[in-house]
């Protein structure tokens, strides 16, 4: 998942629910206010969640998640 453009968060993944990502390299993608890589949004109603597994998140701008401690093995 690379290349992306977002006009607000999320430039490579805008996450209101629940996503696994496995082997998935989620690089250079933009997110203009934040999470260019990805963006773990509040679900109303229940439990978001963002699991990784092999999946680098890397090269993103202006960060690789949003918001800070919300996505497990994500390094801002």
């Amino acid at each position: 998942m690379s290349g992306n453009k977002a006009g607000t968060n999320g430039g490579g993944l805008y996450n209101l629910g629940q996503v696994t990502a496995t082997g998935t390299a989620i690089e250079d993608n933009t997110g203009t206010s934040g999470g260019g890589g990805i963006y773990d949004g509040p679900w109303k109603g229940g439990t978001d969640s963002v699991s990784l597994t092999t999946s680098p998140v890397q090269h993103n701008t202006p960060d690789n998640c949003e918001p800070t401690g919300t996505v497990t093995d994500c390094t801002r």
